[in-house]
């Protein structure tokens, strides 16, 4: 059977086979749920793209059926659990909605393997005038409740990061130009970036991208902000991808923890530093370590 997202219907049976490239369920008049309901057992083969509904999706993949697949969200309130190969979940918005619809009210699980997560900060907010808050949404790197791991910087070779199980989760962010509770950045002319409200909706990832996009972010970096995206307690670290000569980070000051930066490597042209978190106690113990990549 060939389906298209033009042609698949409810109580169209199990689907044994799928050469398209691209598939969905953009045209059911109800959820799907890919376990339970009418579409339970669908099988897709050489499959790139899946587009959800408009209404509540539930989407569980297997452990092998998922390298290099991307699913779109559309509307709804959808639940993704990746299984072990390396996704891309895509929750920005589309054509024909109106911004939050294809993020609100989602849990995002990323499975095993390197998964990416594609957001639009103004989908990950709600507005009222001058004032934005944090969604409803949930996002998970490998499983619900579980931290993320340490990066190491790489020496060896071509300079990067690795991590014990050798995949890196990221969060693709791309900016909101016109985010009307943006402070001015510390230094710069660069729109602040504050993923703070997301502290307790993104758990358990390692990288964090904002270079994708062309807008000039001054990303705000603290040692609560590393250990809320990581859960990783003291042992939490992120890397944190910026564009070169267009984004920045800036550190908040925060009494009882000193900061230090330190120039890494540069490799072709990407360039990395490092930022270490540690607290002013007894020891000084290193606290949250933030990798700056610049490419």
């Amino acid at each position: 059977t060939n389906v298209s997202s033009s042609s698949l219907t409810p109580n169209q049976g199990t689907i044994e086979k799928m050469y398209t490239k691209i598939t969905g369920y953009s045209n059911a008049v109800s959820g799907v749920n890919s376990g339970t309901d009418d579409y339970a057992g669908d099988k897709f083969y050489n499959i790139e793209i899946l587009r959800g509904t408009d209404y509540n999706d539930k989407v569980t993949m297997t452990d092998l059926s998922n390298w290099g697949f991307t699913f779109f969200s559309n509307n709804g309130q959808d639940s993704m659990y990746g299984g072990d190969g390396n996704d891309v979940l895509d929750f920005r918005k589309t054509s024909g909605t109106t911004y939050g619809q294809a993020l609100e009210g989602n849990t995002l699980v990323g499975g095993l393997g390197a998964d990416s997560f594609i957001l639009n900060e103004q989908d990950m907010l709600s507005t009222s005038g001058s004032t934005t808050t944090a969604r409803n949404f949930n996002i998970f790197g490998d499983k619900q409740n579980g931290p993320a791991d340490t990066p190491v910087f790489q020496t060896a070779g071509r300079y990067g990061f690795y991590t014990p199980d050798s995949y890196v989760d990221e969060i693709q962010i791309y900016a909101w130009a016109g985010n009307p509770s943006a402070n001015s950045p510390l230094v710069g002319t660069q729109k602040t970036l504050d993923l703070s409200p997301f502290i307790d909706k993104i758990h358990g990832v390692e990288k964090i991208d904002v270079s994708r996009d062309n807008v000039n972010s001054s990303v705000r970096l603290s040692a609560a902000l590393i250990q809320g995206l990581a859960d990783n307690g003291n042992n939490s670290t992120i890397i944190l991808r910026l564009k070169n000569q267009s984004d920045t980070y800036e550190i908040q000051s925060v009494s009882g923890v000193n900061v230090t930066e330190t120039v890494l490597a540069t490799n072709y042209d990407i360039s990395y530093k490092t930022v270490t978190f540690k607290s002013t106690g007894v020891g000084t113990p290193t606290i949250a370590t933030a990798y700056i990549e610049y490419v």
